[in-house]
């Protein structure tokens, strides 16, 4: 694979809240994010440190999705769940 170096400060604006924004029409995108880091984590052969990085951010966006369910009552469980395991994972590392 190619490396791809990442700079430590942010280089973009981010503006939100416009009607066609597309989380406004798909709720809790982070299901996505967390579906392909999965198969990412799964598939693809990862450094120690790639592996590493990858579930700091599995974990963030499980966080993210555990306390959106939380708060609407809906399969909360489900990630707790994962986010638990995956913590497991990254403390064994």
């Amino acid at each position: 694979k190619y490396p791809i170096p990442l700079l430590p400060e942010a280089l973009t604006i981010k503006y939100g809240g416009h009607p066609d924004q597309l989380s406004l029409s798909t709720p809790a995108m982070d299901r996505y994010r967390v579906q392909s880091l999965e198969k990412i984590l799964e598939e693809e052969p990862l450094s120690r440190i790639q592996r590493f990085e990858l579930l700091e951010e599995l974990i963030l966006k499980l966080s993210y999705l555990y306390e959106g369910a939380a708060r609407r009552r809906k399969d909360s469980h489900v990630y707790l769940k994962k986010l638990m395991d995956y913590r497991d994972v990254r403390a064994r590392m």
